[in-house]
This record gives C-alpha cells, structure tokens and sequence, in this order.
C-alpha cells in the first residue's frame, strides 16, 4: 500500500511540475510576441527577445526559397533595419493557440499566429501561421533554442483547432 501512495504522490508531483512548466513556456511565448512587436508608440525589444533565447539560437522561415538558418542578431538587425528605412511601420504579433510537449529538459511548442503590418506605404496587410519553437531548461529557466515558422497561404491554410 505505501508503495503505490509513493508511486501515485509521484506522478501527482511530475503533473504539477509539467503544470508549471507550461505555464512558463506560456509566458515566454507571450513576451515573444511582445518583444518583437514594434509601431510608433512602442520600439522592437532587443533586450527582452535576446533575454529569452539561448546564446546560439537559430531563426528559420520556411515559406520562401532561401531557409538558411540565421541568428537572432541578424533576425532583429533586419526588422530595425526594415522600421528605420520605412519599410515597415508597424509589426504585431500575437498567439492564437499553443500546443506543448515536455520531456525532461527539452520541450517543444507548436503555436499558431497572427500578424498585422503596416507598411511603409501605407498599406496593411495580415498573415496567419505556425511558430516551430524548440525549447531548453536551463539552470535560468526555459529558453528557446530554435524558431521554425510557416505562413499559411492558398495552398497551406490554418487548420480549425489551432485558430
């Protein structure tokens, strides 16, 4: 009888440790998109982005022809670069639906997304899609090591359970 109170109080434990840990993953998605959303009230977040990725990490769009891997410096580089010549004047994003897995140290989340722009010209466009996000526990917590994303487009659309 002892052993199966012992068996059962650990796997209660592990739940509530996973509980957690989604809860965090949560949170660093969230403030992702925060970081990375800039208008004319509000910067692009270097500090905090780089604060939630590990020193290596690597950032890979798949929807076009090119996907070369690139750092998080040359990621926020060309947003800035794209605010600063006027090309972009606004970026938001926010999560729709997230979806993690946790094993260990390692986790992964398959979160949907939609983006609002404002361009330099004036114009306005909106995007939907998937952000890939591998995650690493580190002795500072959840860091995201690699960023894998996908735009929907005619062919590839969104699928219902994650809007």
């Amino acid at each position: 009888m002892r052993r199966i109170i012992t068996v059962v109080f650990l796997g209660l434990f592990s739940l509530s440790i996973q509980a957690q840990d989604k809860v965090e993953l949560e949170r660093i998605v969230n403030q992702l998109y925060t970081a990375i959303s800039f208008g004319d009230a509000k910067d692009f977040d270097e500090e905090t982005l780089f604060s939630l990725l590990t020193e290596d990490c690597q950032m890979i769009s798949t929807g076009g022809k090119n996907m070369q891997p690139i750092s998080k410096e040359v990621y926020a580089e060309r947003m800035k670069e794209f605010k600063e010549k006027g090309m972009l004047k606004s970026f938001t994003e926010r999560g729709l639906k997230n979806k993690f897995q946790i094993f260990g140290n390692v986790a992964q989340g398959f979160c949907s997304y939609e983006t609002e722009m404002l361009l330099g010209k004036g114009e306005k466009r909106k995007a939907r899609g998937v952000n890939c996000y591998q995650f690493i526990k580190t002795s500072n917590g959840w860091r995201v090591s690699q960023i894998i994303w996908f735009d929907e487009n005619d062919e590839v659309k969104l699928p219902r359970r994650m809007k």
